[in-house]
Order: structure tokens, then C-alpha cells, then sequence
């Protein structure tokens, strides 16, 4: 991961979702986190006496039985005898995070990459992701021919412990051993070679290391042979990891390996993923509800699980990526129609997508592409629920006549790009508001001035008309 570019080691962030789908799946599994496992079996058994504590239960119903049978009629058939459980009563609480990672270590703070894959500027990385000691094959170190091969070295000031890649290879073979010749003849070989190793140096007391497989939970059934064999080889005595780190060091020089090319290109994206999610969490209030899922499959993904299996590493991976590339496009600014602007002052309305089950906190970002737009606030804080869009007003002022561009996009509080960019076109017609006016209040002046023309004309030629009339009521010639 580090050769594929990540600064540091990702660590598993929850297991929430994982907890709660199995919770889900098997809810008859678990008891609730504040109620123990008793508590719950005497309420199911007051509830339902076949699935109360099966002593008491029998108990029980024989008596209930018995009572039955004396108190009824003789041609009546006996009562019939209490359920027989169904369920098995729930023995475990609900897991944690904190409780799936709490491990009884004995050993803490140690990396154990494979063997022959680690450059200089690993080790750098895994101090700083709290890894103080590094487990390296020793064809990876050259040791001083004045020094005593041991498995407690340093390099510079980083601490590591050595194994030796003969022993490691010897011990290996014997322990995935099919058959007992084969391991019989495993446990030859190492036996002489550890006796070699005991005889070049008599006088010196050295501490070796050997590593097992990592698979040889499933593959190693010669496992418990073999340390017994070990154990009863007179002239090795077996020793625990905390010797070998608590001994005095030697101080050893690096020779800088590499991972296979295939897997560290076929990583980089998932490296890249990683970083893009983190990036576009940063806008949520929630950022755990869309990084410690995908975490946990970069984890998978990063396992030395697949080290022989590129072709099946890239074809995940992609998967991933593509799942993340949706993931980050679940904040965006809504795609608009164009917009024409005829006042001097007005304000855009901007829709802001939020398909996450987090709020999301976000500012928009608005850049004109010339002056003929100004816009008075460039960056708008936006607040947008879970599910849900959110309309914003953005005020901006006319300045000339003419087309503009408006660039929106989105950040977080830490300056994060969210999305990408989204542009509008706006038409500005500036001073176009006014001409509007003036035209309407012409419109006006003319339709009432009309008006009012019309009835004072009307009335002047009514008086008119009745001035010329000779015929007057009530008069005669």
C-alpha cells in the first residue's frame, strides 16, 4: 500500500454496518448490549415455558400434567406434554467495534510485510502509523561480517527483527508436510541445518527468528510435530517473540526491495480511492456512514491474501473504484437551464443535491467567466439534509450586456473539492429592467390617460347635444 502511494497505513474504522447486517440476519443470536444473557433467558421463559430453563420446564408441565389427568374425565385423553424448544436461547451479547479488535496480543506495534517486498521509505511509513517494529526476510538486510547474526536488529533508528529465510523455508516445508515421510524428512533437514548454525559459532549465543506461512492455519497439519520435534533438539532451545525483541540489537543495513510491479499498479487506484473518499467525507456530518464500509474492503483488498492472484486483485479493485466513483457523486450541484437576466439586480437559484444519509455541510463556490456578471457572494454556506435537495439564492448584478458562464462547485469547511463543477449560461441585458419599466408605465399613462380622455369627450358632447335640443319639457312656443 505504501509503494502504492498511501503516506500512511489504513486502519479499520468501524464495523457497524457489518455488525448490524449479521445482527439483522440473526437476530435470535444475540441478546441486547445492556441486558445479560440470564436476564433474557428467564424473560423468554416467563414468556414461554418451552424455552424457560429445561429442568424447570419439565417440572412444570408434569405437574400441570398430573393435575390435568386427576381432574378430568376417565374417557378423556391425557393433556398433551409442553413443547420441546425450538430456539436455542441467546448466549451473546451484540460485538463492538472496540470488542472485535480487542485481541489478547501478546506482541503489539509490529509489521510483518512479506518477505523480500520492502523499500527504504517503508519503514518510515509504519513508524508512523504506530508500527515500531518491522519483521524482515533476511534477504532483505546485509549483515556486517564483524557482527553476530541475530535476529534483533535496527536499521538506523528503526527497530526489526530479522528471520532467517533458510530456517523459515525448512520450517515451512515440514509443517504443510502431506505425508509423515515427507515430514520426516522436513525435520532431517532442519535439524542439521540448525545443528550447522549451532557449531559455526559455539561461543555465541544467538537469537533466531522463523516465520510460518500465512496460510498455515488451514494448510499446516503438521504444526504440533513439528514443534515437538523442535523441542526435543538438545542443542536449540525454543524461545518466545518477546526474547528476540528484548535482546541486544545489531545494527544491519537495508537492501531495498520492491512488491511485485503487477500487484503495486494494481493497487494504486484502490490507494486512490481510499483518498478520494476520505476527501469527499469531509463534507459530511456523518463521514463514518460511507468511509468504514469501503474501508474495511480496501483492507481486504490490501491482504497479502492476494499476492499470487493480480488478475483477481484488478478485477476487485475496479469493482471498488467504481463503487466509490458513485459514492462521490452523491453531493452535486443540480444541472439548470439557461438564464436571462434583464434587471440591474437579481438573485440565481441554485438546487444542491444530497443523496447521502448524512447531512452534509458544503459551500458553493460561483465564478463568473467575464465581468459582465458580478457576483456579490462567491462562496455560500450550505446546509443540506440527508436525502434531500436544498434551494439557494445566489445575488448577483448586472455590469454590461453580453453572455456569461457561471462555474459552481462545491467544498467542504476544509477548501475540499466535493464535486465536479457544474456551469450555467446566463444572458445579461443590463439597464433592460429599466427600458421594461418605462414602457409599462407608458402603457399605463397611455391605457388610463385614454380612459379618461374617452369619458370627458363622451360627456362634452352629451352637454352638447342637449344645448342644441329646442324641444325643452314644460315649455311652448
Amino acid at each position: 500500500m505504501r509503494q502504492a502511494g498511501a503516506t500512511k497505513l489504513p486502519q479499520p474504522i468501524d464495523f457497524a454496518d457489518a455488525i448490524a447486517a449479521q445482527e439483522k440476519a440473526e437476530p435470535d443470536s444475540y441478546v441486547a448490549a445492556t441486558q445479560s444473557p440470564g436476564d433474557n433467558a428467564n424473560d423468554q421463559g416467563n414468556a414461554d415455558p418451552g424455552n424457560a430453563d429445561p429442568g424447570k420446564s419439565d417440572q412444570n408441565g408434569a405437574d400441570q400434567n398430573k393435575g390435568t389427568a386427576t381432574d378430568a374425565p376417565t374417557d378423556t385423553a391425557p393433556a398433551s406434554p409442553p413443547a420441546t424448544p425450538t430456539t436455542i436461547p441467546p448466549t451473546s451479547a451484540v460485538p463492538t467495534t472496540a470488542s472485535l479488535l480487542a485481541f489478547p496480543y501478546t506482541e503489539k506495534s509490529i509489521a510483518w510485510p512479506l518477505e523480500g517486498t520492502v523499500a527504504a521509505a517503508d519503514l518510515g511509513a509504519f513508524s508512523s502509523s504506530g508500527l515500531t517494529t518491522t519483521i524482515l526476510g533476511s534477504g532483505n538486510v546485509t549483515v556486517p561480517a564483524s557482527s553476530t547474526e541475530d535476529a534483533a536488529s535496527t536499521i538506523g533508528s528503526q527497530k526489526v527483527l530479522v528471520s532467517d529465510d533458510t530456517l523459515s523455508s525448512l520450517i515451512r516445508s515440514a509443517v504443510d508436510a502431506g505425508t509423515n515421510e515427507e515430514w520426516k524428512s522436513d525435520i532431517a533437514l532442519l535439524s542439521a541445518e540448525l545443528a550447522t548454525l549451532t557449531h559455526e559459532r559455539p561461543s555465541d549465543a544467538r537469537t533466531l527468528l522463523t516465520t510460518l506461512g500465512r496460510n498455515w492455519a488451514t494448510t499446516g497439519s503438521k504444526l504440533d510435530e513439528t514443534l515437538t520435534a523442535l523441542s526435543k533438539m538438545t542443542w536449540v532451545t525454543e524461545a518466545p517473540l518477546s526474547s528476540a525483541i528484548g535482546s541486544d540489537s545489531t545494527g544491519v543495513t537495508l537492501s531495498a526491495k520492491k512488491a511485485v510491479d503487477a500487484r503495486v499498479d494494481a493497487l494504486k487506484p484502490l490507494v486512490q480511492a481510499d483518498a478520494s473518499l476520505g476527501q469527499f467525507a469531509t463534507a459530511l456530518k456523518q463521514p463514518t456512514l460511507v468511509t468504514a464500509k469501503e474501508r474495511l474492503r480496501f483492507l481486504a483488498l490490501s491482504s497479502t491474501a492476494w499476492s499470487d492472484n493480480t488478475s483477481g486483485l484488478t478485477s476487485e479493485i475496479s469493482k471498488v473504484t467504481s463503487s466509490v466513483k458513485k459514492t462521490t457523486g452523491l453531493i452535486s450541484v443540480v444541472d439548470g437551464s439557461p438564464i436571462n437576466i434583464l434587471g440591474d439586480r437579481s438573485s440565481l437559484p441554485v438546487m444542491i443535491q444530497n443523496d447521502t444519509t448524512s447531512t452534509a455541510i458544503v459551500y458553493l463556490h460561483v465564478v463568473p467567466s467575464n465581468y459582465y456578471l458580478s457576483v456579490e457572494n462567491k462562496d455560500v454556506p450550505v446546509t443540506v439534509q440527508p436525502n434531500s435537495q436544498q434551494r439557494v439564492t445566489v445575488p448577483v448584478q448586472s455590469v454590461a450586456n453580453g453572455k456569461v458562464t457561471l462555474t459552481l462547485s462545491l467544498s467542504s469547511k476544509q477548501g475540499i473539492a466535493i464535486s465536479d463543477p457544474t456551469q450555467i449560461g446566463i444572458t445579461v441585458r443590463a439597464g433592460w429592467e429599466t427600458v421594461i419599466t418605462l414602457v409599462f408605465a407608458v402603457a399605463v399613462v397611455v391605457l388610463f390617460g385614454g380612459g379618461i380622455y374617452r369619458s370627458v369627450r363622451r360627456r362634452r358632447r352629451a352637454k352638447g347635444q342637449k344645448a342644441q335640443d329646442p324641444l325643452v319639457p314644460g315649455t311652448t312656443e
